[in-house]
């Protein structure tokens, strides 16, 4: 009999397959509905969105979900506690949802989500959003969405999302783009302002909208579509415009978070496209396959350098002559082109520069994610050169031709984003912070200020701003960047077209991208600037960053 029983064990062991792991991951999320309140007003909807979020991620969408209705402080941080232990795998997929009382001190522009047992004008209970983004720098899972739906909770987004489908791209190409990244975003019922918690037929209208979507989807949606199918229907049924963007002070690489409905999940992205081959030794440093598109990233084994691909294109280089703050020796207008190369994704740090070189010679030494600055030209050549020993790579400074066309290609306008001169939410440039510091009498001070605080008055950690079209942080602004050329004031006249390397000598070599202490005139993708090479700036103004071409490789 018993051995009966394990014959009949070992065929169906045979004849059942085991399912394969799905190509997305595991799926889980944390949801919390917190209605019933001690101290405050109790709220009219939020348990039975909980339920309905959790019901509806769990049926359709395979979703593993902690429901945590009514939740007090403690139970609150214990599912964040748990979510650090169980969540440890790149491959998860993590969404947190709360509906609940929200609240934004104006003053400290400190955002906070009140459980149950908040009370009135006592923060001690309350649970700052920052608790949430810190959880989020220290989870592994690859991507994260959280769906707020309470009041102030657009204090959450550092910057909307960018995450959308370049033209003439096939969606599922896009798709596993976006799945191949990691991204933590956030999609909230409005922004700062208090949003309505009823008129959805029992949910609030925000959560009656996300359940729509969600319930009649039958296809990958990533939460760029998802927030787009929402917005209409909110802002037409109640006084709050839903936000969608990237979480502030998160590992954010511009991904996106993708719903999976259950029985798509074991079915591959696939494209017809025709993928090019790839070196081994790109494979081998950036762990890629397939064609290489503008935005891929790679890693440097050595320095744990990010790397990020620009392919090879043609623009049109210099200023138009009705730009705006412009000089002479922007233009003319020409079309070059260029070859692809990869571009680090910030400037060289102090750390990085320590572990290379040795000493810090960095006049703000602030920590080792700031860039490394008060660098003569010369001195980057002997950095490069040492990392080039060290790592067995051919890297270098960028052409002046490569950086322009890094930090503004496709873009018609005098800054990577558009014509606005909001600088202080895309670059570090010289604005009131900067001005108070060095400047007691404003009289003196010679450079137009710009009217806003970017919250940094010298330089700034590399990746605070918003990154350009290409995904490079800092292109304008923080400090300006050695190019490898020499400066020639009339060389755009005698410019061949094909990668231009600039004069064949000179006194100065070129700077591009402006620095904190700079106004917006220098904060334009065609500003060029000019220094003696072996000059070092004690002012902490002047750094760089490398570059590798594919033969590099």
């Amino acid at each position: 009999m018993l051995r009966r029983l394990l014959y009949i064990l070992l065929v169906l062991s045979i004849a059942v397959p085991v399912q394969a792991a799905s190509p997305y991951g595991r799926f889980h999320a944390l949801v919390i509905g917190n209605q019933n309140y001690e101290y405050l007003k109790s709220l009219k909807t939020p348990r039975a969105d909980a339920e309905a979020v959790a019901e509806v991620l769990k049926k359709q969408y395979g979703f593993e979900v902690d429901l945590v209705l009514d939740g007090n402080r403690k139970e609150i941080m214990r599912a964040f506690s748990k979510l650090r232990k169980t969540m440890t795998s790149e491959k998860d997929n993590l969404l947190i949802y709360y509906a609940g009382h929200g609240y934004l001190d104006r003053l400290s522009g400190v955002g906070y989500w009140q459980p149950v047992d908040a009370e009135q004008d006592n923060d001690i209970d309350w649970i700052p959003t920052s608790r949430v983004t810190n959880l989020l720098k220290v989870l592994q899972t690859k991507h994260v969405l959280v769906v707020a739906d309470s009041c102030y909770s657009g204090n959450l987004v550092m910057r909307e999302s960018e995450a959308q489908l370049a033209s003439g791209m096939e969606r599922n190409a896009w798709l596993q783009r976006m799945l191949e990244r990691r991204s933590r975003n956030a999609l909230t019922s409005g922004g700062e302002e208090p949003v309505l918690d009823s008129g959805g037929g029992g949910h609030s209208v925000f959560a009656k909208a996300f359940l729509e979507v969600l319930r009649g989807n039958r296809e990958v949606l990533d939460g760029d579509s998802l927030f787009d199918q929402i917005k209409s229907p909110v802002i037409a049924n109640a006084r709050q415009t839903p936000l969608y963007g990237v979480i502030k002070m998160t590992n954010h690489d511009w991904g996106d978070f993708l719903l999976v409905p259950t029985e798509s999940q074991g079915i591959a992205l696939t494209s017809s496209r025709k993928e090019k081959s790839v070196p081994d030794s790109v494979r081998g440093m950036s762990g890629q396959k397939g064609e290489l598109q503008r935005g891929d990233t790679m890693i440097d084994p050595t320095t744990g350098m990010e790397f990020v691909y620009i392919p090879k294109g043609c623009f049109k280089m210099g200023s138009p002559p009705d730009e705006k703050g412009r000089n002479d020796d922007e233009g003319p207008v020409h079309e070059v082109c260029v070859d692809g190369f990869w571009m680090g994704k910030y400037e060289v740090t102090q750390g990085q520069w320590k572990m290379i070189m040795g000493k810090n010679p960095a006049t703000f030494q602030k920590g080792d994610n700031y860039p490394v600055e008060q660098i003569s030209w010369e001195d980057a050549q002997k950095f490069i050169l040492e990392l080039n020993r060290k790592s067995g790579k051919q890297y270098r400074l960028p052409t002046e031709a490569e950086w322009e066309y890094a930090a503004c290609a496709e873009i018609d306008t005098a800054r990577f984003w558009g014509a606005s001169d909001d600088t202080c939410r895309y670059a570090n440039v010289y604005d009131q912070v900067s001005r108070k510091k060095y400047y007691d009498d404003e009289n003196n001070s010679i450079w137009n200020y710009h009217n806003c605080n970017d919250g940094y008055a010298e330089t700034a950690p590399v990746g605070s701003f918003w990154p350009n079209i290409s995904g490079l942080y800092d292109m304008n602004g923080n400090v300006w960047e050695w190019c490898a050329d020499w400066y020639g004031g009339k060389y755009y006249t005698t410019s061949p077209r094909s990668n231009p390397t600039g004069p064949v000598s000179g006194t100065r070599r070129v700077l591009r991208g402006g620095a904190w202490s700079d106004d917006s005139q220098a904060i334009r993708c065609s500003a060029r600037g000019k220094c003696d090479p072996t000059l070092r700036h004690e002012d902490g103004k002047v750094g760089f960053r490398v570059v590798i071409s594919l033969v590099g490789f």
